[in-house]
């Protein structure tokens, strides 16, 4: 019976000390729980907290002493300790009321990813050979934190997109990483950019550590859209070896222009013939999509005319279909025959505030006697009155002269 009794104990002893983190001490019964790390998982060259919650299921413990344990690839900094004194617990010291037992370790910067263990061994404080106890290890993970997909650069082709026309949007991704990542995907939308030939989706299966990977989009621009730059949203989603996502947010910004268009027009003139000089306007219509901003029109010097005063109207801006109008009075030389080459040089800028400056011919025609008569533009002798006046002259003569006879005869 007594054989029996001893076996039995020693059975019991065995396993209290075989549970996991857990120890008998005298009347004590200490359990050492790990708590996780922080962060989790850690890159290699950083700092990770490790965190043990101790608690008490027995009578008051003595006074104790935890150390960790670490080999490569983790260490303390210079000053740091292995060891901390928690003190003694009380009977029942458990839950809330355990204490945290805590560690700033550092892993080497040339760790290899996976997972490192820890472990804790603990002793009287006052007495370190009455008894000891050591946890079982626990695996911290490490993981390179500079894993992830980079966008290297992004070319829009051409550099602005024209309304109704298409463009290409090439994206060059690079992985930064020590380690390949899989299942990347590209996927942009907006709705003034309508995909061609393709989703607006592009998928690369993997990338190696380093490795440099390009998708193109080839998009058509809506012509109602906005002339003005779109912001367009680019998202990468990705997995790295360990199967953890990832996901990248940018934004670029895509310069939507169209070439603006404009319609110049000889609207009213007062010289119809060589010789002449009077007042020309000349009208300028907004017939693109873009607003025309600032204008300024020019009559410049030309070959058989010449500006009389001002050779400069300032228009301000013309909305798309807007219309403004420039006077300028001229002189038409004696020589010119059919029509007059007007010179003028525009300045205006663009919705962007890039300037420009273009020279445009506008003709003057210019009309014979004849040709002017006949189309109502010179007015005709006037025979008949003429002929009335003449009449009238000769009526007057004779009369003077038949009273001055009949004067003399008296």
């Amino acid at each position: 019976m007594k054989l029996m009794t001893n076996i039995v104990g020693v059975l019991l002893l065995v396993a209290l000390l075989s549970m996991p983190f857990s120890f008998a001490a005298d009347a004590a019964f200490i359990k050492a729980t790990f708590l996780g790390q922080d962060p989790d998982p850690v890159g290699p060259g950083d700092y990770v907290d490790l965190r043990w919650k101790i608690e008490n299921y027995g009578g008051t413990s003595d006074d104790l002493t935890f150390k960790i344990n670490l080999q490569y690839p983790f260490s303390l900094d210079a000053g740091e300790s292995l060891e901390k004194n928690i003190g003694s617990l009380d009977g029942y010291q458990v839950a809330e009321n355990g204490v945290i037992v805590k560690w700033r370790v550092r892993v080497a910067s040339d760790a290899v990813e996976g997972t490192s263990n820890v472990n804790l061994n603990f002793w009287n404080t006052n007495d370190p050979e009455s008894y000891s106890g050591e946890t079982a290890e626990r695996a911290v993970t490490i993981r390179s934190s500079d894993s992830g997909i980079d966008i290297r650069e992004v070319i829009v082709e051409p550099k602005e997109a024209e309304l109704g026309k298409t463009f290409d949007l090439t994206v060059n991704l690079v992985n930064r990483g020590s380690s390949f990542v899989n299942n990347v995907k590209i996927s942009t939308h907006d709705e003034s950019f309508i995909p061609i030939n393709t989703a607006n989706q592009k998928v690369i299966s993997r990338m190696l550590a380093g490795e440099s990977k390009s998708v193109t989009f080839k998009f058509f621009v809506d012509p109602s859209a906005d002339v003005s730059v779109h912001p367009l949203p680019i998202y990468i989603n990705y997995t790295d070896k360990f199967g953890t996502s990832y996901s990248i947010n940018s934004i670029i910004g895509i310069p939507v222009n169209v070439i603006p268009l404009y319609l110049t027009n000889l609207e009213t003139t007062e010289i119809f013939q060589a010789g002449q000089n009077g007042e020309v306007v000349v009208s300028i219509s907004n017939i693109g999509k873009n607003d025309i901003n600032f204008v300024v029109l020019e009559l410049l010097d030309g070959e058989g005319y010449e500006v009389i005063g001002s050779t400069k109207n300032y228009l301000g801006n013309l909305e798309s279909d807007d219309f403004e109008t420039g006077q300028y009075n001229m002189y038409v030389e004696p020589t010119v025959q059919d029509n007059v080459p007007l010179n003028f040089m525009i300045y205006y800028s663009d919705s962007y505030d890039r300037s420009y400056n273009e020279t445009f011919v506008i003709n003057h025609r210019i009309y014979s006697k004849e040709e002017g008569m006949r189309l109502g533009l010179v007015a005709k002798p006037n025979y008949v009155g003429n002929i009335i006046l003449l009449l009238i002259v000769v009526g007057i003569v004779f009369f003077v002269w038949k009273r001055r006879g009949k004067k003399k005869r008296h």
